[in-house]
Parts: structure tokens; sequence; C-alpha cells
């Protein structure tokens, strides 16, 4: 009980200093008294189980819950990939680099992928990886991303229980600058996340707001491992395309449903439901909860602006955001002009969404009202110049030159 009461001290008198340090606004940190427990004092489980359920998944099983007074000192930012969708997870990984992060990690989820980056790095290419493979019997795309979405979970989860705090995110989504990540592991809060546009709509239509499972800080605490297994738990037991008990979901559906049963969302603190909703009828500015379920889990929502999540032509605004997330755009320049250049790939999914945030970021960059005007001058700058743009993205192609 002493030790427990001086690490609390300790913990609060460290949470405000670094609150003085970065002078972080206050929808961002939480004050030093509300923080949570650092330490991951739980008991322990049977390595692979929770309750009942078997998690193993194809030579990789779920960690027991460790004791530790620390998270592990860097953010690991982590992002998933195939081998159709290397292109882009290159893309990505060379952003964070330009931007100079230093602990962004490519989570390699089948074993082509493996052999891929192999090559990479055999030519001089390195990528840091991780690797936590999908059972790979599953061979049609559908099925592949829901039980995709299960190793995910599995996967943070563990890196949770081995004392390491990480921000999960998709590689298509397009960092701006450079942010230090310590920032969201001294906030006080276990977990930040991103607004979604309106899916899933049920709880949208219930709530005013759904949050997306793609754009996540989960810091390595008590309460965060326990709601990650309750979100595994839900996961395990599926929604996605192969029916109950199969490993397999839709990650955005069971984050918003376990979120939406369990959390209770402080609407008032910043006055959300008065001029907080744009044309498109979504909140802009996020705000803080806790949940009723899991004791002392404290979250917040990044506002909109620093997480952007809008219509492909919404292009973030005075320099605020630190990661925009571009919704596909529907366009019959793109049917008609960029997918046919990438058709004769083999990773012809990757670089359909590393056509997307090139064309965007053009997209962004021209001047003009004129929205239709600026979308086909970025197509024809991405057909002008495709070549050029995706050569050090597909230099492990099936016998095609890009020289």
């Amino acid at each position: 009980m002493v030790h427990q009461s001086i690490r609390r001290i300790v913990g609060v008198l460290i949470a405000a200093a670094l609150v003085q340090i970065y002078s972080v606004s206050n929808h961002l940190i939480r004050s030093p008294d509300e923080g949570n427990n650092f330490a991951l004092e739980l008991e322990n489980t049977t390595i692979g189980t929770i309750g009942n359920r078997n998690h193993t998944t194809n030579g990789t099983t779920l960690l027991p819950r460790v004791n530790t007074n620390v998270s592990q000192k860097n953010v690991k930012i982590v992002a998933f990939t195939d081998h159709s969708f290397a292109p882009v997870g290159q893309w990505w990984y060379q952003r964070m680099q330009n931007l100079s992060y230093t602990t962004q990690t490519l989570v390699l989820f089948e074993s082509k992928a493996v052999v891929h980056f192999d090559k990479l790095k055999e030519k001089g290419e390195h990528y840091q990886t991780d690797i936590q493979l999908i059972d790979e019997h599953y061979t049609k795309r559908r099925f592949k991303i829901h039980r995709l979405w299960y190793i995910r979970i599995l996967y943070c989860l563990n890196q949770l229980k081995a004392g390491q705090s990480i921000v999960l995110t998709d590689t298509d989504n397009v960092f701006l600058k450079y942010v230090p990540l310590e920032l969201f592991e001294q906030s006080g809060y276990d977990a930040i996340f991103s607004f979604e546009q309106k899916y899933p709509d049920n709880i949208f239509r219930e709530q005013g707001f759904v949050l997306c499972g793609g754009m996540t800080y989960l810091k390595a605490t008590n309460a965060t491992i326990q709601v990650m297994e309750r979100l595994l738990e839900r996961c395990f037991e599926g929604n996605g395309r192969e029916g109950r008990n199969s490993k397999s979901c839709d990650d955005q559906v069971t984050w918003n449903e376990v979120l939406f049963q369990d959390m209770k969302w402080n609407m008032n603190s910043r006055q959300h439901f008065v001029g907080n909703r744009s044309a498109g009828n979504v909140l802009q500015h996020g705000f803080e909860g806790e949940s009723t379920i899991v004791p002392n889990f404290h979250a917040n929502i990044w506002d909109r602006s620093f997480a952007q999540r809008g219509k492909f032509e919404e292009c973030p605004l005075d320099g605020a955001a630190w990661v925009a997330m571009p919704t596909p755009f529907n366009n019959v320049l793109l049917e008609k002009i960029v997918k046919p250049l990438h058709g004769r790939f083999e990773q012809q999914f990757g670089l359909d969404k590393l056509s997307k945030v090139l064309i965007w970021e053009n997209f962004c960059s021209i001047n003009g009202t004129d929205l239709n005007q600026r979308m086909e001058k970025a197509i024809s700058f991405y057909k002008e110049n495709f070549k050029q743009l995706v050569r050090p993205f597909v230099n492990d192609t099936r016998g095609h030159d890009l020289s």
C-alpha cells in the first residue's frame, strides 16, 4: 500500500510538471489530479485466453497480463499492410521518416508481404517491421480484411500488455507535420480517438457522432488493456462476414458498439452542440469521457481540425491538422484515367490507395473555388507524372518496369 501511494504521488507530480512544460490546451491534457494509475497491476491470465476464448491465431497467441510500473519510453506508431498494399505502406513509412518520426512500424499480416520487405532489405531499403500473420487460407479480400481487423486488435492488446503505448493508424492517412507522440503519453488519457463521418449509421443516429477505428492513441495502462480485451472478445464473437466465433469483425462497428455501451461522454464541456456541426452535420470539436464499465478509463477525442476526417474536397486550413484522412472519391476521371494505369500491376490495390493520397495532396495545393476544375488538374498531373510519382514504391512488382 505504501509503495502504491508513493507511485501515485510521484505520478501526480510528474504529470503536473509536464503540463507546465508542454503548455498544451485543456482539451488535450487532463488535469493532474485526474491522472490514471500508470501501473499495469493486473492478475495474470492464461496465455492465449480471455475467459474461455482461445485467441491463438496462426502462431501468435494472446500474452498474459504483465506487472510493470511504467510504459516504454517511446510511443510506437503502427500501420498494417499486406503485399498488395505495400506501395502505400512504403509511402506512409517514408512520409513518417521525413517528418522526423523514428518509431513508425509496418505490421505485415501475410507471408507474401514478409518476402516483399525482405527483398527490399536486400536492395538496401530498410523498414522497421513487425509480423502478425492472419490465417492465410482466407483468400477472398473481403474475408481477409475482416480477419485483419481481429489480428490488429490482438496485436495492439499484446503491445499494451508488454508496456508499449501505440498510435494505430492506416497507411493511407496523410500525416502533415511533426507532433511529439509524448504529448499523448503525458496527457493523462488512456486513449484518444478521432472522429469518423457517420458510420456505423445506427450509432451515429443514437449519439450524434461516431469514432474512427483506424486513427487512435492507446496508452499502456490497466484500463486500456481491459477495454481492449472487451473489444477482442466482441470481435471474436464476430460481426464479420464469416459468422459468429470466427475471429473476424468490422472493427469500425465493434469499436463504436463497445464505446457506445461503455462510455459516458462530457458533451457539455465545450458546448459541443452549439455551433459545433459542419454543413455535413458532423461534430467538429472533441471532448472527454470516462467508462462506466472499466474503472479509471479516461478518453478524449481529437478535434476534427487536428485529426481531419472529412470529404475528399475538404482540405486542412491554417496548419492545424496533424493528420488528414480524406475519404475515397468517386469521380468518372478516376475510373477512366487513374485506375487503368494500375491494372497491369500485381499491387494494384496499393497503387489505388497511393493515388488517392497523392491526388488529394495535389488537389489541396491548387488554388481556386471550382472543385471540378481542381480535381481535373490534380488527376491530369498524376497521369502525366505517374511513373515518377510511384516508381519508389513499386520496385518489386511482377515483371513490370517503370524506367
